[in-house]
């Protein structure tokens, strides 16, 4: 993965490993889980870079999807999950892998059945990518490849992300979305790609919540009030490790999600927030949401790291 990174790209990708060494001294995040995180970064950063250079420029915003969050969506044009590139991030995930890692890991059967049908990772990825709806067909392709759902879920997203964030880089930035003027069905799901939110966050300057896409990165005004899963307001309710962090759960019990939240006023002053690295700092709040019944967000999180161990990734 020795290629030039763009700059916009080359600087997330400093910001996040620099803040990532930063934890290697925190008592409750394993030094292996560091490692996971950057590199799943790297990964991100050079899968995007990959797609860009393949791709060509940006176009810029495309004003006539200001407004209505229906026609903010990306096309799948946009998108395009193609068969070639997703071959070449795959062959990339896979250097990621240990040189250790037995001819029957889950990797390898993957592999094995893309060799035998370039199509394979397209469905994967274009299943992993559309969230909850596709538990079923997850289930199919799992058995088909003889691999589990949530490895393929696992890899269909590392895959799917670096393809949603280069879409939503071409498509250019538009005015923010405040989800509070929307239906409910539109504030729970990212108007740019429509995954579930990976993080939510309480604005430093206006304590207004913003929940950032597990996918595309695009963050959006959103109501304080409802489940940002299933759009409830219902049974919702909040896990902490101890008063006054800055960071703590946030349940829904009408559909049993939950999401990790920051309250960015809490932290120190000019306090950067990287999803990548909140992700791997609050790896704790994963485990007592886990140990409550709570299940997590469909983003690249702690429990697909404590499950999905067997793929090895460094």
């Amino acid at each position: 993965m020795n290629r030039l990174l763009p700059d916009d790209v080359q600087l997330q990708l400093e910001a996040e490993l620099a803040a990532l060494k930063e934890l290697v001294d925190a008592d409750d995040v394993a030094p292996d889980y560091l490692r996971f995180w950057a590199d799943v970064a790297r990964f991100h950063a050079h899968g995007r870079a990959t797609i860009r250079s393949a791709r060509g420029a940006s176009h810029g915003p495309d004003e006539g999807r200001v407004g209505d969050p229906s026609l903010r969506r990306l096309s799948r044009a946009a998108i395009a999950f193609d068969a070639p590139l997703l071959q070449r991030l795959f062959n990339e995930l896979q250097a990621l892998s240990r040189t250790s890692a037995s001819e029957d890991d889950q990797l390898s059967r993957i592999a094995a059945a893309s060799a035998s049908d370039s199509g394979v990772l397209t469905e994967i990825v274009a299943a992993a990518a559309l969230g909850d709806e596709t538990a079923e067909g997850l289930d199919r392709l799992g058995a088909r490849v003889g691999v589990s759902p949530a490895a393929l879920g696992f890899l269909g997203r590392m895959l799917a992300s670096p393809f949603l964030a280069e879409a939503r880089h071409g498509r250019g930035a538009l005015p923010e979305l405040d989800a509070r003027e929307v239906e409910a069905g539109d504030a729970v799901r990212g108007p740019c790609c429509g995954a579930s939110p990976t993080l939510a966050a309480l604005d430093s300057s206006d304590g207004r919540r913003r929940l950032i896409c597990s996918l595309c990165g695009e963050t959006r005004i959103a109501p304080r009030v409802l489940c940002p899963f299933c759009a409830s307001g219902a049974g919702l309710g909040t896990l902490r490790s101890s008063a006054g962090e800055p960071r703590w759960i946030e349940t829904c019990d009408s559909c049993g999600r939950y999401v990790k939240t920051i309250d960015l006023q809490r932290l120190p002053e000019h306090s950067v927030m990287l999803p990548i690295v909140e992700l791997a700092a609050t790896v704790h709040l994963d485990v007592m949401a886990e140990e409550a019944g709570y299940v997590g967000s469909d983003a690249l999180g702690a429990g697909f790291f404590l499950s999905m161990h067997d793929l090895e990734i460094r």
